[in-house]
């Protein structure tokens, strides 16, 4: 029995992520994940979209969670970088942080 995949969750709530996430976000997800499966992700992407966050959920038909990385590696690129060119100039740049005063 393969205890790990029993405990790659622990310590990590999606839903209180979500709470801290106010830029543009794009979640592409398998179809067919096995990793948990996207009840979660769809949960996320619903709240950050009911807060105004710009945020869209593409689903790549047919492949398992590592697909993206594999058989729909172009159809995920493509989608990012048509995500990432609409809108990485609604993201302001971080100011520098301020020098700690002694």
């Amino acid at each position: 029995m393969d205890l790990g995949e029993h405990f790659k969750g622990i310590g990590f709530s999606s839903a209180h992520a979500a709470e801290k996430i106010t830029v543009p976000i794009l979640f592409v997800v398998a179809e067919n994940a096995e990793l948990g499966g996207n009840a979660n992700v769809v949960r996320v992407h619903q709240t950050i979209k009911q807060r105004g966050v710009p945020t869209v959920y593409p689903v790549i038909k047919g492949i398992t969670h590592y697909g993206v990385y594999a058989e729909a590696f172009a159809e995920a690129t493509k989608l990012e970088l048509g995500w990432f060119n609409e809108h990485r100039k609604s993201v302001t740049k971080p100011s520098d942080p301020k020098p700690e005063s002694k």
